[in-house]
């Protein structure tokens, strides 16, 4: 199961939000994995309860967005902050991240999860 960590506050419905983080070996301590040095990196966003992939964002390959110190930056556009059950005050949305190195003989994935509010019922 990947490592998860959670954004802290609130995003608004159809607004835009960057991201940014380390992509990393599995050493201990971890050491930070340029971008030149991946085999792979891809990541899909989707709606936590039902599963459902946001803005056709699966296996999206976006080894190009890490630099040379292993920095990894997302920018999220407004489709990307959709509602998906327009019933709901607020959705959970999760970024897994999955990348491979050393010619794919190690891999590494984590979840982000951050907190999408519906801006008076937008959907």
């Amino acid at each position: 199961m990947p490592a998860r960590t959670t954004i802290d506050g609130v995003f608004a419905e159809g607004g835009s939000a960057v991201i940014v983080a380390t992509v990393q070996d599995n050493a201990s301590p971890p050491v930070a994995i340029a971008g030149t040095s991946l085999t792979t990196f891809v990541y899909t966003l989707y709606d936590e309860r039902s599963n459902t992939v946001i803005n056709s964002r699966t296996d999206v390959d976006d080894v190009a967005n890490v630099d040379g110190s292993g920095i990894w930056t997302l920018t999220l556009t407004p489709a990307d902050m959709a509602i998906i059950a327009d019933r709901a005050h607020e959705e959970r949305h999760v970024v897994l991240v999955e990348w491979t190195w050393n010619a794919g003989a190690e891999s590494g994935a984590h979840e982000i999860v951050f907190t999408v509010r519906n801006m008076g019922q937008k959907t």
